[in-house]
């Protein structure tokens, strides 16, 4: 481009801001406008773009574009005017907040932002993208000078690289195409969309225009022939009018023929009859739009699952019309659009015109409009009669939005750390995550995200998840995903410490049948045979501690008194205290508990119930505190009869451990070779490396049970064999 030629194209369009700023603005507010134009003249001076233009050219288009297209005011326009001094070192927060306000300056600031936002990767309709802006907006006015913005850089596309065209197209598309539809701003909208299809599908979009083209005599004509009648109605009634014959834009076409899998000839509807009133008071366009109505539909046929009042209930957006489709003249669909003027303005700048947002407004009626917007375009699914039309302000969104280095965004939580992040790209990387780089700068697990964030996740392959990582996690997933991760490592603890531990117990020729696994329990008061495999492993026992334990003969713990079970041997109970449980069962109605199974040896109570006779239960079963409790009178003393020895009880137990090839067969191996026990049944699930098998079936006593219990543990693949309770 000419130096001359940029310079006078300068000059052009400082006049047109000023004319248009004088016409629209106050005198005050036209004199900033110009001291921000000597300003930004200042900090650009004859600075060029690649493309060759003078810098400062594109600034005053979109400041042009802001007041005359979207209806914008000073601060706005001032903020159009200085929106690229972020690429100057001369430019100084202080001195453009101090000579334009605050207001000005956040503006700025906000679109420096989105500006900063990585876009390469969006996708067409991406949510995420329209919420991470409002979550990084303070200010409405910062969204509509991004469209502005967007507009100018379409408008001048040939100033730009072959790939940087295919990102604009892309970014224009998917985020701001769906951003000026929500807002109503249907111009803008449509300008957007045929941009991107010519873009990104130039073959389709020259072809329909073509079409268009080609048919634009032929619809002429039909058109004057439909709107004759109309006009002659319009004209015995005195009214005031403009007729437009709309062609629907080439995106929206296409986007037919798309959906409908029909080519250009089969799309009938492809423009529409608009009737815009004029001279109307407001409280008269409603009953003159419903008059003009019945003129078109007494002329041309109906449809009636057509008809639109977007007149008594207006769009989200503010957007007013009343819309039918009727058969004209060749039996040919015909979509009517009937509005006022006002109603027309409106549709064409949207809520930017509908609101007209001036600086001198109150803080409220700007808060209201805000919200308005926020609740727009955070609601594309909501119907339009779901959105009332004045809101207060809220806190929107309880989600922070970030990157990846490849561009892709992520939805997290508010108050997500590093953990959070990390977790959402893989549970791996979060398991071996250290840190992350935003900026340029390493920060810690704990650091929390802000809105637009670019994050790298560092990772060590030495890096293990532990417990304070469930304080700093904010997603209830992650801490799911955390504590996961902690069981799998305690399981594979277990089974470290459980192999050294045998390896030192058969040092000492200890018998493996013993039962000092149970010892152990008793004597370091564990629960489970994991805590004692895990807190040997982890140096929290010492053997010699073990080693004696375990070579010291059992001491017989002293007898405490119970409720329900006689100090006596059970081979000698005494008739008047005790039920015997016993052959003889057609003297006594009773049945074993199915909730704890006992077996022969087990310390029992009965309990009379109402339609089963007597229940035998443990004195262990985990009902038996509620029973005694509740009904005291209905529990009977009971002992086994030493004559029960010869039978066999059904028994539950739970195994727990490593899931390795061949584990199911190695179990069953314990009941069948070793013991010559049939397995009733057997129901095994595994998850993430761990096992968890039920087995039912037969023993003689508790003795016979915790002996198997015991076999079970000399497996190396099991962590955990008990039996089960319920």
């Amino acid at each position: 481009m000419e130096n001359g030629g940029s310079r006078k194209n300068l000059e052009q369009q400082v006049v047109r801001l000023l004319d248009i700023a004088g016409s629209r603005l106050s005198a005050q507010d036209k004199a900033d406008v110009q001291s921000a134009v000597d300003y930004a003249g200042v900090i650009f001076g004859e600075q060029r773009r690649k493309s060759g233009e003078l810098y400062m050219v594109h600034p005053l288009a979109v400041a042009i574009t802001a007041i005359e297209e979207l209806g914008m005011a000073r601060s706005a326009v001032i903020a159009a005017i200085l929106h690229d001094l972020y690429d100057f070192k001369e430019f100084a927060e202080r001195d453009v907040e101090e000579r334009f306000g605050t207001k000005v300056l956040e503006i700025i600031r906000g679109l420096h932002k989105i500006s900063g936002l990585y876009t390469h990767n969006i996708t067409l309709q991406d949510q995420n993208y329209i919420n991470l802006i409002l979550n990084i907006v303070t200010d409405v006015r910062i969204i509509l000078l991004k469209l502005a913005d967007r507009l100018q850089n379409m408008r001048h596309i040939n100033n730009f690289s072959k790939e940087k065209q295919q990102s604009l197209a892309q970014e224009i598309g998917a985020l701001y195409a769906p951003i000026a539809h929500r807002l109503g701003l249907y111009r803008v909208k449509t300008e957007m969309e045929d941009f991107w299809l010519r873009m990104t599908h130039p073959g389709a979009y020259k072809n329909i225009l073509r079409e268009i083209e080609k048919s634009s005599q032929v619809l002429d004509r039909y058109i004057k022939l439909f709107i004759k009648p109309v006009k002659s109605e319009l004209d015995a009634l005195g009214y005031k009018y403009e007729v437009k014959a709309r062609v629907k834009s080439v995106y929206s076409i296409w986007r037919k023929m798309e959906k409908q899998h029909v080519a250009f000839d089969e799309v009938y509807d492809f423009f529409a009859i608009r009737i815009i009133l004029e001279a109307l008071e407001l409280n008269e366009e409603k009953g003159a739009c419903w008059n003009v109505y019945s003129i078109v539909s007494n002329l041309y046929k109906p449809n009636p699952k057509r008809l639109r009042d977007w007149i008594s209930s207006p769009k989200s957006s503010g957007y007013e019309s009343l819309h039918t489709t009727v058969m004209g003249p060749d039996e040919r669909w015909v979509e009517v659009q009937i509005r006022t003027r006002r109603m027309d303005d409106n549709a064409e700048k949207g809520q930017a015109a509908h609101w007209r947002y001036k600086e001198t407004g109150s803080a409220n009626r700007h808060d209201q409009w805000l919200a308005k917007v926020r609740e727009v375009l955070e609601s594309p699914d909501k119907s339009d009669e779901d959105i009332s039309l004045t809101g207060q302000p809220v806190d929107y969104s309880p989600n922070v939005f970030v990157f990846t280095p490849a561009g892709d965004i992520k939805k997290l939580p508010r108050g997500a750390t590093i953990i959070d992040f990390a977790y959402s790209i893989h549970s791996r990387v979060g398991d071996q995550c250290t840190g992350a780089r935003i900026g340029g700068k390493i920060v810690p697990l704990k650091h929390k995200l802000s809105n637009g964030d670019t994050v790298e996740v560092l990772t060590s392959k030495k890096q293990k998840p532990n417990e304070r990582w469930l304080t700093i996690a904010v997603s209830a997933r992650v801490k799911n995903r955390i504590k996961r991760a902690l069981r799998q490592q305690r399981y594979q603890e277990a089974e470290m410490g459980k192999e050294e531990l045998q390896r030192k117990l058969k040092q000492l020729h200890l018998n493996e049948k013993e039962d000092y696994i149970v010892r152990l329990l008793k004597h370091f008061k564990m629960d489970s045979a994991v805590d004692l495999y895990v807190a040997f492993a982890r140096d929290e026992i010492e053997f010699n501690t073990i080693r004696d334990v375990c070579l010291n003969e059992p001491k017989e713990s002293e007898s405490k008194p119970e409720d329900l079970v006689s100090k006596s041997p059970v081979s000698k109970p005494r008739e008047d205290d005790y039920l015997v449980i016993g052959d003889d069962i057609s003297q006594v109605n009773y049945q074993l508990a199915k909730c704890c199974s006992p077996v022969f040896g087990d310390k029992i109570f009965g309990f009379v119930s109402v339609s089963k006779g007597i229940v035998i239960h443990r004195l262990k079963c985990p009902n038996a505190a509620e029973l005694k409790e509740k009904y005291p009178y209905r529990v009977i003393r009971a002992v086994w009869n030493n004559a029960v020895e010869e039978k066999h009880f059904m028994t539950d137990v739970r195994v727990i451990g490593i899931d390795r090839k061949g584990v199911l067969n190695q179990i069953s191996k314990v009941f069948s070779d070793e013991m010559n026990i049939s397995i009733q049944s057997m129901n095994i699930a595994a998850h993430e490396g761990v096992y968890e098998a039920i087995i039912t079936f037969n023993v003689r006593d508790n003795e016979h049970l915790q002996y198997i219990l015991n076999q079970l543990m000399q497996n190396k693949s099991v962590l955990r064999a008990e039996r089960l309770d319920s």
